[in-house]
């Protein structure tokens, strides 16, 4: 962690310039400035978070001397946090001896700490996290017999804390210590579906430490919470009938599989479930709910073609609780071989090998260990597309043949790195800033994956781009995209873009301006969830276009992050961020650590390119606010500009 220290310095009257004659200061004047010295003396320093990390601000931070009893020692400094947390406690004298540290806040348990002072030694840090005091109490029981639910499991996330319980035998149990904000409570039991409920924990009017529940979606109408108003207040929780599924899977032979991972996921009540197969091909997934019907697979075994993102369906019938389902995994080859330096013949560590015509986090790869070697299983048997990548280096590629159960041997030699310089312009001869520069086609295959945005001249440069030719694509908004070949000779290219026309199918200009229609999309979330614009008819839509490379596109994900907080509890809206990313990996890992929690769409067939072309998108952070007439609100916002026009838009619109 990094802390910056930041003390103030006040300097005294003998060091003060001789300053021109002011007027005469009063009697009282003086008096009040002889009895208010200035606080110089650094006593106590530190940050308050909560129990994200996050910092809060403005809270009362009081320093008292230690007494002994219930009595309340006399108070020495206060103070308050900055939007950081931060705080410093000043004194116009230094103090020495046992003092508590006082930090209070509504709805969270009052922080209070013993310090020692010494003025001969450095004043004390004290970085320390807020922790709630509000209380979930529920009862979890049959939904057929309304009996109670003994043993059942309770898992709680409540601001990036996981706490457990488990019923008694009248179901009955108590989550304690949980911060306000939204909470997501996951109830299980023996022969019962899971059931996730989200949760608001706020606290009312008298100060109880309650949970308002509200139903989370995709989560059935018997667990839609009730706002409580009393601290003895109990939410029921109804479990329904499990369903069970037992999978198989053989290879095209018709042969068991042992040790395939089989990924499953309910997306209509966000259930992900994970299995692996016994030596006959089998596993059986317990406990998902009673209302799944259809559930989405990825399959994988690295000596078998695994899926390619949640492509296998499993549908299940209404009247029955229990099911089979077979699977097939074709059996594939193995690439194996030696990465080298064409120069010194030094075998190259940390390349990164790649089988397959796309680029994507399901194609199979492996990177070259220190002798250079590699290996890549669960390769399709035919013919394949090898691509080597490593830093220093020009990317080369070669093509294959690939049977199943055999091992294929391939060694690449790496040339020295080049360098493509170019820059974008408008037909009228202007430099295009910002402008989205993306490698395409390679030697017929699309595993090149290099981007760049140009700078204020309109000026980019590729690194590591191969010695032949390869395509390139540029995007700017207000422009027709060009695809062009391009060979890094040493001369810089030049990539002309010609203004957007008029487009005539819909008589508007592609150049999207306020009140114009919204183009229409129909994306695919990382989730497997289709959204189209024409079913969001009634909500309000934030459209964010962004990537995890770009800079600016990681700084206002804070600014998101409160966005969803603040309005993801509305029936009337709803986030959708399309991702330029070109890893899935990097972009899933981001998410995950920012707790981005709303729809993502990335990647080939998920609609992101051709939303990110219909909305003139070339670069990257920009957003859209989408009406709930279809029309655009507004264009080029950023986070913080997203985050006041809808907290404007969503207060004149809940007035009475």
């Amino acid at each position: 962690m990094l802390v910056v220290l930041m003390v103030a310095h006040h300097t005294s009257a003998r060091d003060q310039p001789e300053l021109p004659s002011a007027a005469p200061t009063t009697d009282k004047q003086a008096s009040e400035e002889a009895e208010a010295p200035p606080e110089s003396i650094v006593l106590v320093e530190g940050q308050i978070t909560d129990s994200c990390g996050m910092g809060l601000e403005d809270l009362p931070v009081v320093l008292r001397r230690k007494a002994s009893g219930d009595n309340d020692g006399e108070i020495i400094a206060k103070t308050t946090t900055d939007e950081f947390g931060d705080f410093v406690l000043l004194a116009p004298e230094a103090v020495s001896g046992d003092v508590v540290l006082t930090v209070s806040k509504t709805t969270y348990a009052d922080l209070i700490q013993e310090l020692h002072l010494d003025p001969d030694e450095e004043a004390p840090f004290v970085g320390a996290g807020m922790v709630g005091n509000i209380h979930i109490r529920g009862r979890v029981v049959d939904h057929l017999s309304e009996k109670p639910i003994a043993g059942a499991s309770v898992q709680v996330a409540n601001s990036c804390r996981e706490l457990t319980a488990t019923t008694d035998d009248q179901g009955r149990f108590e989550i304690k210590d949980l911060s306000p904000g939204w909470t997501v409570v996951t109830l299980q039991a023996d022969d019962f579906g899971r059931e996730v409920v989200r949760t608001m924990c706020i606290a009312d009017s008298k100060d109880d430490k309650t949970a308002d529940n509200d139903k989370v979606s995709g989560e059935s109408e018997d667990n839609k919470g009730v706002a409580t108003a009393d601290q003895r207040a109990t939410t029921i929780y109804r479990l329904k009938p499990e369903r069970v599924i037992h999978l198989t899977v053989v290879d095209d032979a018709d042969v068991p599989i042992l040790g395939v991972t089989a990924e499953c996921f309910d997306k209509e009540r966000d259930d992900f479930r994970t299995c692996v197969s016994d030596e006959k091909g089998q596993a059986t997934i317990k406990g998902l709910h009673f209302d799944t019907l259809r559930l989405a697979l990825r399959l994988t075994h690295e000596e078998h073609v695994s899926s390619c993102g949640f492509d296998r369906v499993a549908e299940l019938e209404e009247d029955q609780l229990e099911s089979s389902h077979e699977f097939v995994l074709p059996r594939a080859g193995i690439i194996s071989g030696k990465i080298i330096d064409a120069g010194t013949r030094e075998p190259v560590n940390g390349a990164r090998v790649v089988a397959g015509d796309v680029l994507s986090d399901d194609t199979p790869r492996d990177f070259s260990d220190d002798h250079g070697k590699y290996t890549i299983r669960g390769v399709p048997r035919g013919p394949s597309t090898l691509t080597v990548h490593s830093s220093g280096y020009a990317p080369d590629t070669l093509n294959v043949d690939v049977n199943f159960g055999q091992t294929t041997t391939c060694n690449i030699r790496l040339k020295a790195p080049t360098l493509l310089e170019g820059v974008v312009n408008s037909q009228d001869g202007t430099p295009i800033a910002r402008a989205f520069v993306r490698t395409g086609m390679w030697r017929g295959a699309a595993t090149l994956g290099l981007r760049t945005l140009t700078d204020g001249q309109g000026k980019f440069q590729l690194f590591g781009v191969p010695h032949d030719g390869f395509e390139i694509t540029v995007h700017a908004p207000g422009f027709n995209s060009v695809t062009q070949t391009v060979i890094p000779d040493g001369g810089a290219v030049e990539i002309v873009l010609p203004t957007r026309e008029r487009d005539d199918s819909t008589g508007r200009s592609p150049r999207i301006k306020i009140g114009d229609d919204a183009p229409p999309f129909d994306v695919k979330t990382l989730k497997a969830l289709s959204l189209k614009l024409a079913d969001q008819k009634g909500k309000t839509v934030l459209l964010d276009f962004w990537a995890t490379w770009c800079a600016p596109c990681m700084a206002q994900i804070p600014d998101l992050v409160v966005i969803q907080s603040e309005f993801s509890n509305r029936d009337d809206f709803i986030m959708i961020s399309v991702s330029l990313d070109l890893s899935k990996e990097a972009l899933t890992k981001c998410v995950e650590k920012n707790r981005m929690a709303w729809h993502h769409v990335w990647g080939k067939g998920s609609g992101a390119r051709p939303t990110a072309d219909a909305y003139g998108v070339g670069a990257v952070p920009v957003l859209f606010l989408i009406g709930p007439d279809g029309k655009i609100i507004e264009t080029d916002l950023t986070g913080k500009a997203a985050l006041e026009r809808l907290r404007s838009i969503f207060q004149d619109k809940d007035k009475p």
